[in-house]
């Protein structure tokens, strides 16, 4: 989608005008704007997936606040590639898919950017992406998101945590809690459930609610003195660019519930 959106010359002034000045196009198609640009934030800002990013960490050894540098650099390196991707799929949707008269309802119509340019190959080319996708993302979730409940489950019950220990996959529970975070997405390929659009949008328009809790916890949790020396804590202009996202994912999350009840 990179090598796509270079290609086909993208309006770089008309990018950073929609970006800077926040514009949301009018509605067209079966999903709002307002609902799709929602999706593109919450998948690139605010996941649910940030609450495991700390046991990530501890798995790295990334635990002392001398490793605050390079955790942020980690973080940094991820939200970058994912503007990077999703921009590269915007910009091939505007200049490519929608001159070609191609309204993208399934995951098929995607691949036909691929296949314009680059012939039948293209397209198998795309899906063998997708697979590589949604495989690394299975295999992420279903290691990282299992230590996040069995913590949280340990801390309702604490004489589990007495009894296996602080390694997660000690405890029975941490397998179960797998095997159950791996099975249940196949519920979603059952006959009458949502298409894959209809559910990547939804999914990741409702993680943006999530948004204004971790960017507040962070906000909150820098800035304390007994987590933190003087000199890891948050500086002013960190404190600004926390208290401006926390902002921003409230609005959002406002316009995101208004639309849903309206």
């Amino acid at each position: 989608f990179l090598t796509l959106a270079i290609m086909s010359g993208p309006d770089v002034t008309g990018i950073i005008k929609g970006t800077i000045g926040f514009s949301i196009p009018p509605d067209e198609g079966v999903h709002g704007a307002l609902l799709v640009a929602v999706s593109v934030i919450g998948a690139v800002a605010g996941s649910i997936a940030n609450f495991v990013h700390p046991y990530v960490m501890r798995e790295k050894g990334w635990t002392g606040p001398e490793h605050k540098r390079i955790q942020r650099n980690d973080l940094l390196f991820a939200v970058i590639v994912g503007i990077i991707i999703n921009l590269a799929i915007w910009v091939v949707g505007v200049e490519i898919l929608r001159p070609n008269g191609i309204q993208v309802n399934t995951l098929a119509d995607l691949g036909k950017a691929l296949e314009i340019f680059f012939g039948p190959l293209g397209w198998y080319i795309f899906f063998i992406g997708v697979f590589a996708t949604l495989f690394a993302s299975i295999s992420g979730k279903t290691t990282a998101f299992p230590m996040l409940i069995t913590d949280a489950f340990q801390h309702i019950q604490p004489k589990r945590r007495e009894r296996y220990g602080k390694v997660f996959h000690h405890d029975p529970m941490h397998r179960w809690f797998m095997l159950f975070i791996l099975v249940t997405p196949l519920i979603w390929s059952l006959p009458g459930m949502p298409d894959f659009v209809t559910l990547t949008l939804g999914v990741n328009a409702l993680n943006i609610i999530g948004l204004p809790v971790i960017s507040l916890g962070l906000l909150i949790m820098s800035n304390q003195k007994s987590l933190l020396s003087k000199e890891y804590r948050n500086n002013w202009f960190e404190n600004i660019a926390l208290t401006f996202a926390t902002g921003l994912a409230l609005w959002v999350a406002f316009q995101l519930g208004t639309e849903l009840l309206t």
